[in-house]
């Protein structure tokens, strides 16, 4: 085989090396538009459920957190007769009981919101965090495993701000 013939066999590599390429990127590309589109259809369905079913209720969040003693107790007590009223409450630390099942669609939102069952966004800080749908269109996820970190070493401050965040959502009247 002659220099010619060479060259023209590696253009020929080449050429297909860059489609099939492409046809890769284009392909991921795909996945993530589609794996995008259905998670917003997902979060529209679970705004219209909340809607639906807890607004007729007065309940319009899901407060999670687990048997950690960094703030089970805190959560308890301070959080507990506040927060019950409007929120469906969900302990991870019991995830594997059958109580967990008591409300599935509270647990379904978590698992959605958190990224814990999620292939494409690692879990990070999940618990404890709180999902509020006000307004029911546009819900707001307030994430405290930082604030309790900081909290634990004598920083309150995140707490405190993130409490009075959640707070005010909740209840605007500041009703206790």
């Amino acid at each position: 085989m002659d220099f010619f013939g060479l060259v023209g066999l590696a253009g020929t590599f080449i050429l297909g090396t860059l489609i099939l390429l492409g046809l890769v990127v284009l392909g991921v590309f795909a996945y993530l538009i589609a794996y995008g589109i259905f998670w917003l259809i997902k979060a529209l369905i679970f705004c219209l459920l909340v809607r639906i079913i807890w607004y007729p209720k007065k309940k319009y969040a899901v407060l999670v957190y687990s048997d950690s003693p960094n703030w089970k107790e805190y959560i308890e007590t301070n959080w507990f007769p506040r927060v019950s009223l409007y929120a469906f409450v969900i302990n991870w630390s019991k995830r594997n009981d059958c109580s967990w099942d008591t409300n599935r669609l509270a647990r379904e939102i978590f698992l959605h919101r958190s990224g814990v069952r999620s292939r494409v966004e690692k879990a990070e800080e999940y618990n404890p965090m709180v999902i509020i749908f006000v307004p029911w269109w546009k819900p707001r996820v307030i994430r405290f495993w930082k604030a309790f970190k900081d909290f634990k070493h004598g920083k309150d401050y995140s707490l405190r701000k993130l409490e009075q965040e959640l707070f005010e959502t909740l209840d605007p009247k500041g009703n206790k």
